[in-house]
C-alpha cells in the first residue's frame, strides 16, 4: 500500500513531463507571416460602392458626381436591354413594352446629360 502512493506519484510525474514537452515543441512552432501580394485589380462590381456604404471624402466633387451618374445611367441601359431580351424570348408583351418605355427613359437620360 505504500508503494502504490510512490508508484501513482511517479506515474503522475511522467504524465506531466510529457505534457510540458509536448507544449514546449508546439510553442517552438515558427509561424512565418506573409504580406498580400495583389498582382491584378479585377473588379466586377460598382466602382462606386463606398459613397452607399460609407464615408465618401469626394462626394461633393463635381467630377465625381458626374461620373457616379454616367455610370449608373450606364447600367440602367444595360439592364433594361437585357430584360427587354429576356421578355422577347418569353414572349411576355406586358413586361416587355413596360420594359421598352423604361429603357427609352433611361437612353433619353443618359443622351440628355451627356
Amino acid at each position: 500500500m505504500r508503494y502504490l502512493n510512490r508508484i501513482g506519484a511517479f506515474i503522475l510525474a511522467i504524465v506531466f513531463v510529457v505534457g510540458l514537452a509536448v507544449v514546449n515543441s508546439s510553442a517552438q512552432v515558427r509561424v512565418i507571416y506573409r504580406r498580400p501580394i495583389v498582382t491584378s485589380h479585377i473588379f466586377a462590381g460598382d466602382p462606386f460602392w463606398y459613397g452607399r456604404y460609407g464615408y465618401n471624402p469626394y462626394f461633393y466633387d463635381p467630377y465625381y458626381y458626374e461620373q457616379q451618374r454616367r455610370y449608373s445611367d450606364q447600367r440602367a441601359v444595360s439592364h433594361y436591354s437585357k430584360e427587354m431580351s429576356k421578355d422577347r424570348q418569353k414572349g411576355d408583351m406586358e413586361k416587355l413594352a413596360k420594359d421598352t418605355r423604361k429603357y427609352n427613359e433611361a437612353i433619353d437620360r443618359l443622351n440628355r446629360d451627356s
